[in-house]
């Protein structure tokens, strides 16, 4: 069993349904400050280049919009995310 057989995977499609409740949640213009720390393009989370990503592809940018937000918000990282979370379940 090889490193590659254990690499994350996740929907792209709960990651495009995750990335929309992000916008829904902070603004298009507060999420490309938070990509910005974390040396993400904003281009990376458009519908059109969500939709064609591979599941470890989707797994990566997922983790990395995470840990985006939670060095932007430090502290209030919490909060976000859990109204992020309240909003992916009522799609």
């Amino acid at each position: 069993m090889g490193p590659e057989t254990l690499s994350p995977v996740i929907s792209s499609r709960l990651v495009q349904q995750f990335v929309a409740a992000t916008v829904e949640e902070v603004g298009v213009e507060k999420l490309a400050l938070v990509l910005a720390d974390v040396n993400l393009s904003p281009s990376a989370i458009e519908p059109e280049n969500l939709g064609g990503m591979d599941n470890r592809a989707a797994a990566e940018l997922y983790a990395r919009l995470q840990q985006a937000l939670r060095m932007y918000y430090g502290r209030g990282a919490r909060g976000i995310l859990l109204r992020i979370g309240r909003g992916l379940w009522q799609r």
